[in-house]
């Protein structure tokens, strides 16, 4: 339960941070502007991206606020080609973009190819 209380204030604190920022640079607020599509939108991010992993949300993040402008130039078909797309990332990678992948393990192991190609150099004797 402590853990669940510190998760939760940190993440209030730098929603707060965040929104104080956002407000600074905006200069005007209008709840308006943070309806359901905002909230699904901001959901949308973070399951493209793949639930449990932070770069995954930023890909997610990326991918789409980047389609639409991507899809400009089909106009009215825009929408549709991005909900398309959508849902076939529902379909073919239900976990995310990045969410089946386990980046404490893939780096560990680009460490211990790594450490295994400089002991193997220095063991042969040569001058690289």
């Amino acid at each position: 339960l402590l853990y669940k209380v510190k998760a939760f204030a940190t993440g209030t604190f730098f929603a707060g941070i965040g929104g104080g920022l956002y407000a600074h640079l905006i200069q005007y607020l209008n709840p308006a502007d943070f309806g359901v599509s905002r909230s699904f939108e901001l959901l949308n991010f973070v399951v493209l991206g793949g639930l449990g992993s932070v770069p995954g949300t930023i890909l997610g993040t990326a991918v789409l606020t980047l389609a639409p402008e991507f899809l400009r130039f089909v106009k009215e078909y825009r929408m549709l080609i991005y909900s398309a797309l959508m849902v076939c990332m529902m379909i073919f990678r239900p976990h995310g973009l990045l969410g089946g992948v386990d980046f404490r393990k893939l780096l560990l192991d680009i460490y211990r190819r790594r450490m295994t190609k400089a002991v193997r150099i220095k063991d042969a004797g040569g001058v690289r």
